[in-house]
């Protein structure tokens, strides 16, 4: 493996974009959450945050879980050595058939069944499995109406309305049910609701015959402060739950954490080469660069909800400052696609920019390019790994033959 302490070695002339990924910084926030925080319980990395194989294998042999949403990330996590018993499956949709290959091909996993009518068709697995049922206690969250998953016309879980003979005859009807999984949303800091509605589930468990639920399974969601002014407190957060469900950490119940934004928006940037320099109205300036909304898909439709830090380096990858180029404008930063709403950043104050400089997009290593667009074929980028200071591939640029092949041609250019 090619290591060194330049990433720009690693750039070819073809190289109009790089991410560039450090793996010290999640590593360092897995170790966190399983020795510090939740070091009893089951501590699984959202797949679909960042499905990148080479990163997940290394996490691996740091002994991370994981929590996959489809087969395909279920296929992902094997491919990366992941064992089945630190794996969680939290598909929405299953069918037959992926119900029939899990029960041959999954055992020592964890299952969650969205829906009364998933979990009966679950109720002949292998005991060697372990059975969830996804709930919503309906709270009143505070976060982007696209990441909120706990409204009363949720998509997700059944509705947990109040704890009744009725629940609880329903829920011990089911041989196969093991656990009780709560996921109320996605860039949350609204830690008084969040916490209300894991004790609402915990207390479900409790009403239930003594020792039928084995885990808590209690998602993900942890804000992460873009503008980095005031990153929601994980400490906290975790202080706050053992006081509120002290079950989940004294034994009673396995608790289970789904965590992805935490462990990876802040250690990774995204450099792309600035192409054109346009003026627009009202003074500012537009630049173009070489992604857009085929990586920032979230930031390009919802600019209102998402931001991200920039910073400008030179054609030769000096930081630009204020002091070195005195001038400053503000900048709207457009992208490759062939679209108008490809801006994924709007109305930034920066340095000048020049045609061949490169801007550095921060924070963008959590649902940006795991979301990644065809839209107008573009080849997927560059992407490099740091750890201890060393750079080396996690995954080399699409080529074009590898893009025409996804459109359904094997032959070669």
């Amino acid at each position: 493996m090619q290591m060194d302490t330049d990433f720009w070695g690693f750039l070819s002339p073809e190289d109009d974009s790089v991410v560039v990924m450090d793996l010290n910084y999640t590593s360092t926030r897995i170790q966190k959450m399983n020795q510090v925080l939740n070091p009893a319980g089951l501590n699984a990395i959202a797949i679909k945050t960042n499905p990148l194989i080479e990163v997940l294998r290394k996490l691996n042999n740091e002994g991370a879980s994981f929590e996959a949403a489809s087969m395909g990330e279920i296929a992902i996590a094997k491919a990366a050595g992941v064992p089945n018993n630190r794996i969680v499956f939290d598909s929405p949709v299953k069918t037959n058939l992926e119900l029939a290959w899990l029960n041959s091909h999954f055992l020592g996993g964890y299952i969650n069944a969205d829906s009364f009518e998933d979990l009966q068709k679950m109720q002949n697995f292998s005991p060697e499995i372990q059975i969830g049922l996804r709930l919503n206690p309906s709270m009143n969250i505070h976060s982007p109406n696209s990441l909120n998953v706990s409204g009363a016309n949720s998509k997700f879980g059944e509705v947990l309305g109040e704890i009744s003979e009725k629940w609880i005859a329903k829920l011990t009807h089911f041989d196969r049910l093991d656990g009780l999984h709560v996921h109320q949303a996605s860039q949350n800091s609204d830690f008084s609701n969040t916490i209300r509605g894991i004790r609402k589930v915990v207390d479900l468990a409790n009403a239930l015959p003594s020792g039928k639920i084995k885990f808590i399974n209690m998602g993900g969601g942890l804000a992460f402060d873009y503008h980095r002014s005031k990153e929601a407190d994980i400490d906290l957060y975790f202080n706050e739950l053992k006081v509120a469900c002290p079950e989940l950490f004294d034994g009673t119940y396995q608790l289970i954490t789904e965590f992805g934004r935490y462990y990876y928006a802040g250690g990774t940037a995204v450099y792309s080469r600035v192409e054109h320099v346009k003026e627009i109205s009202n003074g500012r300036k537009l630049a173009i660069i070489h992604v857009g909304a085929d990586m920032f898909l979230r930031e390009s439709y919802n600019n209102s909800d998402w931001f991200h830090r920039l910073s400008v380096l030179s054609s030769t990858g000096e930081e630009v400052t204020r002091e070195s180029r005195t001038l400053t404008y503000n900048y709207d930063v457009g992208g490759p696609l062939c679209f108008a709403g490809d801006i994924p950043f709007r109305n930034h104050e920066l340095p000048e920019i020049r045609i061949g400089d490169w801007l550095k997009i921060h924070d963008a290593g959590a649902n940006t390019f795991a979301l990644w667009s065809r839209h107008c074929s573009r080849p997927f980028p560059l992407v490099l790994g740091l750890i201890n200071g060393n750079y080396f591939v996690l995954k080399q640029r699409e080529s074009l033959n590898d893009l025409v092949r996804f459109w359904g041609d094997e032959r070669n250019l």
